[in-house]
């Protein structure tokens, strides 16, 4: 059986990645297996908590992870720190080839890969300065802005691989879960606005995976969902929902129930490997890829032009709102 790092080990090098959230959970741990292809990885983890970034580059044994802050839940931010990173790719400073490495001659640095896992839970609606609701700007309209900012900018690889963790399981690209009338989810309850996040984030990868191969590209987008990992949530006191977690967490605790990070994401990085194979060879009649815990594809229907459009035209344009004001 071919493990995770005989699979990475296939990517072309140099590898340079952005993994967003990764200072604990599913990010930190894409990000630890990135680093350890060798030197000639180059990982960049973005977040909020500072001390545990730096615990998570001092331990890497290659010394090939960087912190960069950034908080997901401003669309300004999120901007800004893309034009950033854009711009330091583009770099031939010394802070840019301590970051990315050194550009190979006569050619300009891109990121061979991109992981989106920031995320915020609340049991109420929690409006930010710029008119989304939290969890939203932190689990989807960040990840799209990303994602849009850094293709526009020309910072991803042809061959990139694009992973949104959030739940493919639950998300339905059909359309039957999204809530058209109520879009911003101002008067929609909890368990329908995580239909909602689910299904617009699986309908988003598909969209941008069907107009990337539309205009040549042959990069890989994957929507998966990593199952039940063990996290430090239970620290995490910014989200109202550890207070009604709290029970469920300790007897998930005392049970050691849960997967560590390191595995899980073992488990994805094999996965999106061999998608992304399939699709650089020419092998796959699509680029995108709802996938499960174990690294296996779902058998998930691809959403029409007309929902791709629907959901597609409402994130930019509220993304675009809240960068404006």
């Amino acid at each position: 059986m071919t493990t995770v790092n005989q699979s990475l080990a296939t990517l072309p090098t140099p590898f340079r990645a952005l993994c967003v959230g990764a200072t604990a959970g599913i990010g930190q741990g894409a990000a630890e297996h990135l680093s350890a292809i060798g030197p000639n990885s180059h990982v960049v983890i973005a977040g909020r908590n500072v001390q545990a970034a730096d615990a998570i580059s001092n331990s890497a044994p290659h010394k090939n992870i960087h912190f960069k802050p950034l908080e997901v839940v401003s669309m300004k931010g999120v901007k800004a720190f893309c034009a950033n990173v854009a711009d330091e790719l583009a770099s031939n400073s010394e802070q840019a080839n301590e970051v990315w490495g050194p550009a190979e001659p006569g050619q300009k640095r891109k990121l061979s890969a991109l992981v989106l896992s920031a995320g915020f839970l609340s049991t109420y609606r929690i409006t930010t300065d710029e008119g989304l609701e939290k969890g939203m700007a932190a689990s989807y309209y960040s990840r799209q802005l990303i994602i849009r900012e850094l293709l526009t900018l020309g910072a991803l690889k042809d061959d990139a691989i694009i992973i949104n963790v959030l739940n493919a399981q639950v998300g339905d690209p059909s359309g039957k879960t999204v809530v058209f009338d109520d879009m911003y989810l101002k008067n929609t309850s909890i368990l329908k606005a995580v239909g909602h996040l689910m299904s617009t984030t699986s309908i988003m990868t598909q969209d941008f995976a069907i107009r990337d191969r539309e205009q040549g590209g042959c990069r890989t987008f994957i929507h998966v969902y990593p199952g039940f990992v063990k996290t430090n949530i239970m620290n995490n006191k910014d989200s109202k929902v550890h207070f009604f977690l709290r029970p469920l967490l300790y007897l998930s605790s005392f049970f050691n129930a849960g997967v560590a990070p390191s595995v899980q994401t073992g488990f994805m990085w094999q996965g999106a490997v061999e998608v992304r194979k399939k699709v650089v060879d020419g092998d796959a009649s699509r680029s995108w890829s709802m996938m499960d815990a174990k690294g296996n594809e779902y058998d998930k229907p691809e959403a029409s032009e007309e929902v791709r459009q629907k959901v597609r035209e409402h994130t930019f344009e509220a993304i675009d709102a809240a960068t404006a004001k």
